[in-house]
């Protein structure tokens, strides 16, 4: 608690606070912008994985297997985004989770959980404050959620959501890592690893974009109605045939940046996507006069066409769209 390590920063819409995200404290720190003092540190408490709808796959078997468990995730999230809806400001977190490793100084462990195959990275409850010595605490929630910016208080999390598409869509190369393809490489971790989150005006609908840094690619969402929140759609265009790092699309997405139709050179809604691994940038465009909740076969088909493309082939058809 002495050291609450700042890792991104949103703004308001309205330009007066400014939102800090405190990952390994688990917190978000709110900024006065006109008189510079702090108003709140605000922890985020934690989710409840033996609840419907929040299940995981934390059993590194090879096998898909998103299930219920006796854990705890610890939100900290990593990058932050600000959105106004019908007068709320709200906060949208992606669940990343991050450990503190400082040389030989570590305050997470691992050991096989609920009858795992392999071990399960944990935070040892004893180098932190606040976690409850009879229960098991894993780092990140898998998902994002929406806070009340006034209260921290969560309206929607995405529960399995990550998991369940990713594995529906990509079940031969589910919990990739982004170094490496390899089934459920990541389910023992800390999973998709949701990096960062910007939110995206289109016409009447408020959509919210997640970069998944570990299996890679975007989730899409209509946040219009914050307590109600739907997945929209999936994209993702990592050749998953090659761990030539060289030659496997975009992998690593990192930092994300949303343009409106308004301000894009080609009229319609575009996304950046910066890739730390393979050091490429993604642009999207969002089909604008597509509902994006009816798109997702055809995502899927386009997606499952280009992982079998040569990386050039892919480049090409990239750019042709772009």
């Amino acid at each position: 608690s002495a050291d609450l390590e700042p890792e991104y920063i949103a703004v308001s819409e309205d330009s007066t606070t400014a939102y800090v995200s405190l990952q390994e404290a688990n917190a978000v720190g709110t900024l006065d912008l006109a008189t510079g003092n702090w108003t709140d540190i605000r922890g985020l408490g934690f989710k409840d994985h033996s609840q419907t709808g929040n299940e995981l796959d934390l059993n590194a078997d090879g096998n898909v297997n998103i299930q219920n468990e006796q854990v705890f995730g610890v939100y900290m999230p990593d990058g932050l985004a600000t959105v106004t809806i019908d007068g709320v400001d709200y906060v949208l977190t992606p669940n990343e989770g991050d450990a503190r490793e400082w040389g030989d100084y570590a305050n997470i462990d691992s050991d096989k959980l609920n009858g795992s195959e392999k071990k399960v990275e944990y935070l040892i409850n004893s180098e932190i404050d606040g976690l409850d010595d009879s229960s098991i605490y894993l780092l990140g929630g898998r998902s994002f959620s929406i806070w009340r910016a006034d209260t921290m208080e969560q309206v929607y999390d995405s529960g399995s959501d990550f998991e369940t598409v990713t594995a529906r869509l990509f079940p031969e190369y589910f919990n990739s890592n982004h170094k490496e393809v390899e089934l459920d490489g990541r389910s023992n971790k800390k999973g998709p690893e949701p990096e960062d989150v910007k939110t995206l005006t289109v016409g009447d609908h408020i959509y919210a974009l997640i970069g998944l840094e570990r299996m890679g690619g975007i989730m899409l969402y209509d946040v219009s109605d914050p307590a109600n929140a739907q997945y929209a759609d999936y994209l993702n265009v990592r050749d998953f045939s090659s761990n030539d790092l060289r030659n496997s699309g975009d992998l690593g997405a990192e930092g994300i940046c949303a343009i409106p139709a308004e301000n894009s050179p080609t009229g319609k809604p575009l996304v950046l996507v910066a890739n730390e691994i393979s050091g490429t940038v993604t642009v999207i465009t969002l089909n604008v006069d597509e509902d994006p909740a009816t798109t997702e076969q055809t995502t899927e088909q386009t997606t499952e066409q280009t992982t079998e493309q040569t990386t050039e082939q892919t480049t090409e058809q990239t750019t042709e769209q772009t």
